[in-house]
């Protein structure tokens, strides 16, 4: 490996370190028992429960596709704790600060390129850190649509306006981002489906038959070679049609829950646009340089079709802040295609541009610091909940405590007490009972069956109906907390 990528990549990987240690809060060794929110808990007790045996979408379930479970379960091989998904993180997080930095000195110097790139860590850290902690699917995404997006800036380099052959390498990446999309979350690809998207169009308006069939056909050998793995193991165990379940179908009902944002005043409007700022940046900018800077219109057409795609989902979806993990692919973007416009222009003009950028991202830089205000909270705050949930569940005997199941209470939890439950849906029960009726008929056979001995509710959110009759029915009250909420019940036999 020669020195000139030698040394950014190693230290990439001593940044990520640091970086993972203390933003990842729901992994890093530093932090002892942080209250966490439900998408990387939920990761991290499937893929624990991989690792013992248990199967995705059989024992434990969640509307996932299978990599992300795959991804924790391989961090509890490891090291038998969240400490091995750390690692693993590390390892994706120095990938994504090198392609970062890569990107940027394709057309930056270096010196600009390791100040652009602190910059833009600081721009992922509110994402990152600030909902929940680290370990999500974007995270895990994100250094792949930073490669995708590297690629086709090289190849736009060489365009330069005349006909040119797309790599069929760079179509085989672009289907490797969407397996992986496909198998954690399909959204998580919508931007670089955009890019493949124009680029094929541009092939058949510049009639580049044959090179366009090559990068189909690479485009579908990239998306087999990570899925088609996943497709056996579960077809061998005979829950491919529970995998469709959890990965795709469940989802599309989900979506269709999605609120979305706000957008009844301008106040709701300028705060939507600084939730995701660098995805609207690149939207407006790309669109306003298709009509002005004909030099890089195909270009800006890819990064506005691109952004446009992500914008459409943001705008229905629920709109929680490690989404934009997926924009910071941007960043570089919106530097570089200002930078090539001033280069040509300078105007004043392409001054207020750049100067408009910088002052959005700055602006949202500022949520920075309640990352930095956050964190130390966390550190030295142990859980309080598992403290509770210790003082209910200390009468379970433990021969009992595979017997054991929580409802409607927080999934970190089982981690921290080391219990794994005994029915697949092991929290936010309610919300996931009320999408299929099958879940909820077999959750109420376990409840009546006994299987579920152990029992506790958080009584602050009222049960399903049928639920309740049944606990009614064949469970007796055995510890109460009124403070917290909290109802252990056993089966009476």
């Amino acid at each position: 490996m020669k020195k000139e990528v030698l040394y950014p990549f190693v230290l990439s990987f001593v940044f990520s370190i640091f970086y993972v240690g203390v933003f990842s809060y729901s992994t890093s060794c530093l932090y002892t028992n942080p209250a966490e929110i439900v998408d990387p808990s939920f990761y991290k007790l499937i893929g624990w429960g991989w690792s013992e045996g248990k199967l995705p979408y059989i024992d434990l379930w969640d509307h996932k596709g299978p990599l992300i479970f795959f991804i924790n379960a391989i961090g509890y091989i490891l090291c038998g704790s969240e400490i091995g998904v750390m690692i693993i993180q590390v390892i994706f997080m120095t990938f994504t600060i090198f392609l970062v930095y890569q990107t940027y000195i394709v057309y930056f110097s270096k010196s600009y390129g390791i100040i652009l790139t602190l910059f833009t860590l600081i721009l992922l850290t509110v994402g990152y850190s600030l909902y929940g902690g680290g370990n999500f699917t974007e995270e895990y995404i994100l250094p792949l649509i930073l490669a995708s997006n590297y690629c086709v800036l090289l190849w736009l380099k060489n365009v330069q306006g005349q006909p040119s052959n797309f790599p069929p390498k760079y179509a085989l990446l672009m289907g490797l981002v969407l397996s992986f999309a496909f198998l954690t979350r399909l959204t998580n690809a919508l931007s670089v489906c955009g890019c493949a998207l124009v680029i094929a169009l541009y092939l058949s308006f510049k009639k580049k038959w044959n090179n366009l069939l090559y990068n189909v056909f690479f485009f579908l050998v990239g998306f087999v070679l990570l899925t088609l793995p996943f497709i056996g193991y579960f077809s061998y165990l005979g829950i491919l049609d529970e995998m469709w379940y959890g990965t795709i179908v469940f989802n599309l009902d989900y979506a269709s829950d999605g609120v979305g944002p706000s957008l009844h005043s301008i106040k709701d409007i300028i705060n939507y646009f600084f939730l995701y700022p660098f995805n609207h940046t690149i939207l407006f900018l790309s669109l306003l340089f298709v009509i002005i800077y004909p030099k890089r219109r195909l270009a800006n057409t890819i990064w506005f079709v691109s952004a446009l795609l992500l914008s459409i989902w943001f705008v229905n979806s629920d709109c929680y802040d490690h989404y934009g993990i997926l924009a910071i692919a941007f960043v570089p973007i919106c530097f570089i295609e200002a930078k090539l416009f001033y280069n040509d222009q300078k105007s004043l003009f392409s001054k207020m541009i750049i100067l408009f950028i910088g002052v959005t991202f700055l602006f949202y830089a500022k949520k920075t610091t309640l990352v930095l205000c956050k964190l130390p909270e966390v550190y030295k705050s142990a859980n309080k909940s598992i403290v509770k949930y210790k003082e209910m569940i200390n009468v379970i005997p433990d021969k009992d405590k595979g017997a054991f199941l929580a409802y409607n209470c927080k999934t970190e939890l089982y981690l921290y007490l080391k219990i794994l439950p005994c029915f697949k849906i092991f929290s936010l029960q309610n919300n996931i009972i009320n999408h299929r009726e099958e879940i909820k008929n077999d959750l109420v056979i376990n409840l009546k069956s006994g299987r579920i001995k152990w029992l506790m509710v958080n009584s602050s959110i009222k049960l399903h109906s049928e639920v309740s009759n049944v606990i009614e029915n064949n469970y007796f009250l055995i510890k109460e907390d009124k403070t917290d909420n909290l109802m252990l019940y056993k089966f009476h036999q």
